[in-house]
């Protein structure tokens, strides 16, 4: 039996959708996909994760320069307003399914790791998150300054738990390679779409690195039990 099991948050435990309205693109008279062309660009968002930016203004100002942008003060302000409240909004909202999960797996004497690619708007709320009394130990990129899946970060949890990568799942729903990783280090990799359906192929991509699939959370356990 594995004696860890490690988490990926965004989409695999946590849902970080917008709200009907005051979303950040709308503090800026943009269309969603007009405005996270940019942000959730590659480059731009690597950056953010790695921790390059030391405060939430700074990302929101290199973000206008992007854009090639003029924003003014209060629009920035209302940018980092409002994507700050969304991300404390999912990460005080969970599924009950997922607390429940973490729960059982807490009660068969599992380690549980958070390793997530998060910059400063992601991981700011995370005190105030239910989740946080299931966790063991938590590594944010934008802490390690390291990104899945740079092996860094991987190692990174690894330290902190004293454990090896072939004594833990690591659980995600793929984004940013992160399961090819994780696999090749050594970790057993479970693919989650709980919370969020790929296309078929990015599905395909994503399952050439997953030993496990679930698409509901409970099925994780009896996973974690046999692995």
């Amino acid at each position: 039996m594995k004696k860890a099991v490690c988490f990926d948050l965004f989409w695999t435990l946590i849902s970080p959708v917008f709200q009907e309205s005051d979303t950040e693109f709308q503090a800026v008279g943009l269309s969603r996909n007009d405005f996270e062309s940019v942000f959730e660009e590659s480059v731009f968002c690597r950056r953010r994760n790695v921790g390059e930016f030391e405060t939430k203004r700074a990302i929101v100002d290199e973000y206008e320069k992007l854009c090639g942008l003029h924003f003014t003060d209060v629009q920035k302000d209302n940018v980092v307003r409002c994507r700050s409240r969304r991300m404390e909004l999912c990460q005080t909202n969970i599924d009950p399914k997922a607390i429940l999960m973490l729960k059982k797996l807490k009660k068969m004497g599992f380690v549980i790791s958070l390793i997530s690619n998060a910059d400063n708007f992601d991981y700011e709320n995370w005190e105030k998150s239910p989740l946080k009394d299931y966790f063991d130990y938590v590594t944010f990129s934008g802490i390690v300054k390291s990104v899945k899946p740079d092996e860094t970060i991987y190692l990174a949890a690894l330290k902190k738990m004293g454990l090896d990568a072939s004594d833990c799942l690591f659980v995600g729903d793929g984004g940013h390679d992160e399961l090819l990783g994780a696999k090749k280090l050594g970790f057993t990799t479970v693919f989650t779409e709980c919370l969020l359906k790929k296309d078929e192929k990015t599905r395909l991509h994503i399952m050439e690195s997953a030993d496990f699939v679930i698409d509901e959370f409970e099925k994780l356990c009896e996973i974690a039990k046999n692995a």
